[in-house]
């Protein structure tokens, strides 16, 4: 074997090892159904962008719709899915993700209605009731179009509230992120008031893709130690 076969061979191997993103990754991209700029998408990036710091690797998210944030991530054309719920694999049936075991945050989601409504039995008193969903989630719609009298799946936020504004819902489910829209301009004067107690608190959880499954246990471990050592509260305080 020549001399300058085997260099070609080395430079070969060097090339492909330094260039393949599954053997010299220094990031992690996440597909998300949450809209930049939401106070969830912000608490989602700092929380998970520290917890993979303490690995050694950059974080990126990646918006887009909810379902096909969910197919990226199966996929492997993402590195998994930023936010979502517990039993997202056998909700959606989904064989390629693998739930990081450590809550990333707590969601509350709430019905809003111009109208003064009991809701303290919880969803089974959305029977009389049209209600407006977001597009993208898994848990409120399912848990809607079991109780309701009638779902509209929404894409965006300010139409939903807008529909509860003209009478063609009478609630909506939603967020107090996702309800910061009521104190912009457009929403002034309108009498939209959230219903206490919250329909639902959930833990949300970050998946990665299972090529990923050696990072899952380290990652749980940086999020569990940012809870001890305090920088978790912190980093939630420092959001505006």
């Amino acid at each position: 074997m020549n001399k300058l076969f085997i260099s070609k061979t080395i430079l070969i191997v060097i090339f492909l090892f330094s260039s393949h993103p599954l053997l010299a990754q220094d990031s992690i991209v996440l597909s998300t159904h949450l809209t930049k700029g939401r106070y969830d998408y912000k608490v989602t990036f700092i929380i998970m962008e520290e917890a993979f710091k303490r690995n050694d690797l950059k974080l990126e998210l990646q918006p887009m719709p909810g379902s096909r944030s969910l197919q990226q991530a199966e996929d492997g054309k993402t590195d998994g899915d930023a936010h979502r719920i517990f039993d997202l694999i056998k909700n959606k049936g989904l064989h390629n993700l693998i739930r990081i075991p450590e809550i990333q945050q707590v969601i509350h989601d709430y019905a809003w209605s111009k109208k003064n409504l009991n809701l303290d039995n919880g969803w089974s008193d959305l029977s009389a009731y049209t209600v407006g969903v977001h597009l993208g989630t898994v848990f409120v719609p399912a848990q809607a179009k079991k109780h309701a009298k009638f779902v509209w799946p929404v894409n965006n936020t300010e139409q939903m509230f807008k529909m509860l504004i003209t009478d063609r819902l009478d609630l909506v489910i939603a967020t107090p992120s996702n309800a910061d829209i009521l104190k912009t301009e457009a929403f002034k004067n309108s009498v939209i008031r959230r219903i206490e107690p919250p329909l639902t608190s959930l833990d949300i959880y970050t998946y990665l893709h299972k090529k990923h499954r050696d990072l899952v246990p380290r990652v749980a471990e940086s999020l569990y130690t940012m809870k001890v050592d305090g920088t978790y509260r912190k980093l939630i305080q420092s959001i505006q």
